[in-house]
């Protein structure tokens, strides 16, 4: 069986990212709207240089202003291979880091598995952003006061330690949040409780900023700042959620083996079946989402009801099933014994729709993204 390629690494808004390159065999790149960030970042301090610097030539305050930009987000990326490195040594690996509208993510491949690495992981950024923080400002008393070189590592420094300052609050997934919830991991034993109270904390952080953002652009006239920090607060917020599901999906199907959850290959139909028949057949009217096709009394691929229906009406008569069916060669398969976490995780991964459960060659059964839904849902249901 063919095993699915990985997608693409996307950002925090789903959009596909640059990639530069790979650095320790991470890949880091650029989410599409790091480039608004970069403008506005660079246009308003190019703008501060020469306000603040009047005898400066122009080309002098716009080249600080970018040179202050372009450290500064390279401070970004050192803070997250900060955690990037310290994750990869307690063994989680780190798929990228992508820097966006908001700064910087480390996207690692999984949770820690110790409160103690939790907490390596969390403060190993803001250490780094630290040491550079204050090499920037010491460097900045070390230059000749007032030339540009000193004006950059001046700026660099305290953006360093307003990063530190920001993240170390203690609202999930902040850096400080993931402190919290280390500490709370520790004291409850409970990785998922704790990551709950921790994100409940970072929700009223999250819907401060959110306030102040909006009390900002209403009542005090700054829209640009304003926005932004709702947009922060509001980033926030949802990652928090996502973060939560995420770990609840692990906490859940992580106990379901995938033999218990699969669905055998049924229903059937043989190869010279028409799509018209496919879909006026019984199987469309009982709301089936696929059928399989069978060669020879073997599965032989699965055709998706979608898909057979975007066939224009006047011509499925005139196409059979395989035409529009995905080859069971095409599918990934798994062993029946791992967990229905790890086969979400293949599904999302990959860009088939159905994973083949199979041992020692023997088709087993299927599972598809719909059927682990529903079994999470029933398993969040008795819970309650």
């Amino acid at each position: 069986m063919a095993s699915a390629s990985p997608q693409p690494t996307r950002g925090p808004f789903g959009a596909r990212t640059l990639v530069l390159g790979r650095v320790f065999g991470i890949e880091v790149g650029l989410d599409p709207t790091w480039f608004v960030l970069f403008a506005f970042v660079t246009l308003g301090l190019g703008k501060t240089m020469r306000e603040t610097n009047a005898d400066w030539p122009a080309a002098w305050a716009w080249g600080a202003g970018l040179a202050i930009s372009l450290i500064y987000f390279l401070s970004i990326v050192a803070h997250e291979f900060g955690h990037s490195l310290v994750s990869i040594w307690l063994g989680v690996p780190v798929r990228a880091i992508t820097l966006f509208l908001l700064g910087g993510i480390a996207m690692l491949e999984g949770e820690p598995r110790r409160p103690r690495d939790e907490f390596l992981v969390a403060v190993a950024g803001p250490m780094v952003s630290v040491v550079l923080g204050l090499a920037f400002l010491l460097l900045s008393f070390v230059l000749p006061e007032g030339r540009p070189a000193t004006e950059v590592a001046s700026y660099v420094g305290q953006f360093n330690l307003v990063v530190v300052a920001f993240n170390l609050l203690p609202g999930f997934p902040l850096d400080g949040g993931r402190v919290f919830r280390a500490l709370l991991w520790a004291w409850t034993h409970d990785q998922v409780r704790a990551t709950r109270w921790a994100a409940n904390v970072g929700g009223v952080i999250a819907r401060l900023f959110i306030g102040l953002g909006l009390a900002l652009v209403l009542f005090g006239g700054e829209v640009g700042q304003g926005l932004m920090l709702a947009v922060i607060g509001w980033f926030l917020l949802n990652a928090a959620r996502a973060h939560v599901l995420q770990l609840e999906l692990k906490h859940q199907l992580g106990r379901v083996t995938v033999a218990q959850a699969m669905e055998p290959l049924e229903p059937r139909v043989d190869e010279w079946t028409t799509l018209e028949d496919l879909v006026r057949g019984p199987f469309a009217l009982e709301g089936a989402a696929r059928v399989w096709v069978e060669h020879d009394g073997r599965p032989a691929g699965v055709v998706e009801f979608a898909r057979a229906a975007e066939v224009p009406a006047e011509r499925r008569a005139f196409h059979r099933v395989t035409e529009a069916m995905t080859p069971v060669s095409d599918l990934d398969t798994m062993a029946p014994d791992e967990t229905l976490y790890v086969a979400l995780e293949r599904l999302e991964r990959g860009t088939v729709p159905l994973l083949l459960v199979a041992r020692d060659g023997e088709l087993l059964g299927a599972l598809s993204r719909e059927r682990i839904t529903r079994v999470f849902q029933n398993r969040l249901s008795l819970k309650d």
